[in-house]
Formats: structure tokens, C-alpha cells, sequence
């Protein structure tokens, strides 16, 4: 059984490693030269528990047993972020801190409440600060992993239109090769998706710190998080509400919006972050 995946992110390499280990011949096509180029390789790269879900219990659950799940399989991918910590906003939060501890605790995700002080940084107008044990993933590990164990089948540097696709009965051809399955692991930019999805092209900002180690993010509502990325020293900054550049129908206006963002824009949007 031979299988087609387009899009060597996280979905992708996953996918193509599972069904290698049942016995599938599987070929990633990507159109970087490198995997994990993209959504997958910059981000945060927190790996979530579900705290910042406290209005949402679907999602903190698939959040929390996702943790685990992850873990079991890429544990070592990830690394330790100690302290890991989660602070209700005094004023600006949509939940108080009593309601937020509650909906953690019943949710049966593990935490520490800490006082302020916990955190490097000199927090103020907090009504509350829990110790997580979220961790970060390091895109280099995953990389590096990844692209031994998928060292055969990875083809990069390729862009796959719908016109290199022959569709047959029992399959599809792609440049000259037939494979029994095709998947579009490439959120959608090669074969849209008949639901209504949206498109989201984000900035964040990274910050050199020689403070000790930790991880902030303010809770519940349109406030900021600042996370490290795996390399000493080195944070990323993000928000709730600067951080998204607009909503877009299709990928390639979402590509189009980010690729124009200017230097003027992005001091805007890094001095409207630290205000």
C-alpha cells in the first residue's frame, strides 16, 4: 500500500511515521527545502495542559489528554519549563482567580499555586499565579527526528498543484508514481476544505533575557504570554489581541497579508504588545 502526503509539518511527519511502522510505503511531498518550515516550526511551541481553555471543556480536554498522549510518543522532543506559570489578570480577566483554580482542579489538571514572586519578572495587578507542568517543544529536536526517520521518504523543494494529479479508481497518479492514498496535511492549501475554516497569518517577537528561566502567561482574556523557545535565554512574546494579522478565506491571502507586513507595522504592533 503506497501512500502520497503533501506537507512535512507536525500532521504530516506524524502521519508518515505511524503508518511506516504499519508496514506502508509513504512519500511526504513539501515545497520548502527543509520540514517543519512553516505554522510547525514557528510558534510557540507550548505543549498544552489546558489552561488556557477555562471556558471551553472540550478543549481543555483534548488539551490535557493530548499532553499525555504527545509525551508517550515525542517526550523526548520536549523540553522542561520551570516555572511554568499561568496569572489571572486582577482587572482585565473574564474569570476571577477562584472560578479559574476551580474549573482546573475539577478538570483533573495538576498545578501549584505560587505567590508573584515566582516569576522573574515583577508582576503587578495579579490576583493569582499558578506553577503548571506544560512543557515547550524544541523544533530542532523534532526536526533533527524526524528527518532521520523519514531520511527515504521525504521529496522537498517540490510543489504539488492539482494539475500533477491524475485521479484513477483505486487511487491517484502523481508524477508518474501511483499511490493508493493521497493526504493534504498542509492545513488545507492544497485541498480546501468544504467547511467554514479561516485562515489566521500571526506575528511574534522574540526577546533576549538574562533573567532565570521561566514561562508567563496571563489569563482569562485578551492579554499576553511569554514563553521560551528551547535556546537559552530566548522568549517569545505573544497576545491575544495583536499578535493575529486579520482573517482570511484562502491560504494564499493569508501568505499575501503576512509577506506585506512592513518594518513601521511590525514597531506598531511590538509597541502596542509591551504598552
Amino acid at each position: 500500500m503506497r501512500v502520497a502526503i503533501i506537507g512535512a509539518g507536525w500532521y504530516g511527519c506524524h502521519i508518515a511515521r505511524f503508518l511506516k511502522s504499519l508496514g506502508y510505503s509513504v512519500t511526504i511531498f513539501d515545497r520548502r527545502e527543509d520540514i517543519m518550515t512553516e505554522a510547525s516550526g514557528f510558534n510557540q511551541n507550548r505543549l498544552h495542559q489546558g489552561f488556557h481553555y477555562a471556558r471551553d471543556y472540550e478543549t481543555r480536554m483534548q488539551s490535557r489528554d493530548g499532553f499525555n498522549r504527545f509525551l508517550e510518543r515525542y517526550g523526548h522532543l520536549t523540553v522542561d519549563v520551570s516555572p511554568n506559570l499561568y496569572a489571572v489578570a486582577a482587572d482585565q480577566s473574564l474569570i476571577d482567580y477562584r472560578t479559574y483554580k476551580a474549573i482546573m482542579a475539577s478538570s483533573g489538571i495538576e498545578f501549584t499555586e505560587v505567590p508573584p514572586s515566582a516569576c522573574a519578572l515583577n508582576l503587578t495587578n495579579i490576583s493569582g499565579v499558578m506553577d503548571t507542568a506544560e512543557r515547550a517543544i524544541d523544533v530542532d529536536l523534532a526536526r533533527s527526528f524526524f528527518r532521520t526517520e523519514l531520511q527515504d521518504d521525504l521529496v522537498l523543494g517540490t510543489s504539488i498543484r492539482q494539475s500533477d494529479l491524475q485521479y484513477r479508481r483505486h487511487g491517484v497518479l502523481l508524477h508518474g508514481d501511483c499511490y493508493d492514498f493521497l493526504i493534504d496535511a498542509s492545513w488545507s492549501k492544497f485541498l480546501p476544505l468544504k467547511s467554514s475554516v479561516f485562515f489566521e497569518p500571526t506575528v511574534l517577537f522574540y526577546y533576549e533575557f538574562s533573567l532565570p528561566p521561566f514561562a508567563l502567561t496571563l489569563v482569562d482574556g485578551p492579554l499576553a504570554s511569554m514563553y521560551p523557545t528551547g535556546q537559552p535565554g530566548l522568549y517569545t512574546l505573544s497576545s491575544v489581541t495583536h499578535t493575529p494579522l486579520g482573517q482570511f478565506a484562502t491560504a494564499t491571502e493569508a501568505e499575501h497579508r503576512l509577506n506585506s507586513v512592513s518594518r513601521e507595522e511590525l514597531d506598531d504592533i511590538r509597541f502596542r504588545m509591551e504598552e
